[in-house]
């Protein structure tokens, strides 16, 4: 779809992450919405704007190779790994 430049992503349901993605500028979602929301944190471009999307769409994440520095992921801040170039 596209590849972002930024801080990160976020990747939220409309009751998980509510606080991260409000504050990243994500859309203020009904809580029993069936969907996902996917916000970008300090974007490099401004093109690249929060999405709603339905609950069933697969969300796939990759690193790309050239990517100069590393990429983490963090669920619900409890646990953390490292990205892998192509992961």
């Amino acid at each position: 779809m596209t590849n972002l430049v930024g801080d990160g992503l976020i990747i939220a349901t409309p009751t998980g992450s509510t606080a991260y993605n409000l504050s990243a500028g994500g859309s203020i979602v009904q809580a029993n919405t069936q969907c996902i929301c996917i916000t970008p944190m300090s974007p490099h471009s401004l093109s690249f704007r929060p999405l709603i999307i339905p609950v069933s769409t697969v969300v796939t994440i990759r690193k790309p190779a050239d990517n100069r520095n590393s990429a983490w992921v963090a669920l619900d801040g409890a646990s953390r790994f490292e990205l892998k170039d192509n992961d």
